[in-house]
């Protein structure tokens, strides 16, 4: 790419996160909860886990650190990653169904304080699965569909939208929200990403289907190999669309024509070598 004055950083980026992530082998992946103020990650995250492992409400927005819960099993293997991560809040649990799983609750992306946001934007890179929280409030929110579902949505393959505080709809209202979102993901070109409704504050009851979720089979390392895998494709396309060769966004850098006459003689080559054969 560069040798046709293409400008690959963003590439050479992809590549290198890619590279460093297969560094750290597990059998464990990492899943973020991301969402703006108020939307209940960290209630969500003491609702799995079934104690107060995060601080929720007022005192959250205060921090830019990330919680880390984690499997006391997975401790060990784990670590380097979790420091590649950036990640000094740890917790630990017992495993279980859930052993195979490292939940992350990130900062709020939409916090005043501008390294929260930054935060965010230094970790979703580098995590393999991501659960967007959103909630009756904030589920159409700029910042989440014009910010990052659209932008991040297509280089993750597992991923599913929570809209917590489900209880302050009826029943009805909560369906019909959820498949506004849905409508509202494919427009932002993130395809058919699960949506389900959630009542963290209610606790382990309110959360059936996330658990769910979460407990079903995936192998941590197919997560991890899917993930680095749509980056890569993502960041060929970006590639592609430069080069004006995607979507015709941009002349191409090599003109029709002259890639007609090019294409004509390498089949005439190729004839030739299969006549001689």
């Amino acid at each position: 790419a560069k040798t046709v004055g293409l400008d690959a950083s963003a590439a050479v980026a992809t590549r290198d996160t890619a590279r460093a992530r297969l560094g750290f082998p597990s059998s464990a992946y990492v899943l973020a909860l991301v969402g703006g103020t108020g939307v209940g990650k960290s209630t969500l995250l003491n609702a799995i886990a079934g104690e107060n492992v995060s601080p929720a409400g007022a005192r959250r927005p205060t921090t830019s650190d990330a919680v880390a819960w984690v499997s006391s099993s997975r401790g060990r293997e784990l670590a380097g990653l979790l420091q590649w991560l950036g990640i000094s809040e740890l917790r630990e649990h017992a495993g279980g169904a859930l052993a195979d799983v490292a939940v992350l609750d990130l900062p709020d992306f939409d916090s005043i304080a501008l390294e929260h946001r930054e935060r965010v934007d230094v970790l979703l890179p580098r995590v393999d699965a991501v659960a967007w929280i959103v909630d009756p409030e904030k589920y159409m929110d700029h910042v989440m569909h014009g910010d990052y579902l659209r932008r991040v949505a297509p280089r993750i393959r597992r991923q599913i939208v929570v809209l917590n505080r489900s209880d302050l709809l009826s029943p009805e209202d909560a369906s019909r929200v959820a498949e506004d979102m849905r409508a509202q993901l494919r427009r932002d070109g993130a395809g058919d990403i699960v949506v389900i409704a959630t009542r963290a504050r209610e606790g382990a009851g309110g959360i059936g289907d996330l658990r769910e979720w979460l407990e079903s089979a995936v192998e941590a390392k197919r997560v991890v190999a899917s993930r680095v895998a749509a980056e890569a494709r993502e960041a060929v396309r970006d590639l592609a669309a430069d080069a004006g060769v995607l979507g015709g966004t941009q002349a191409p850098l090599v003109e029709p024509a002259h890639r007609e006459r090019a294409l004509s003689s390498v089949a005439r080559a190729a004839l030739a070598v299969i006549d001689i054969a």
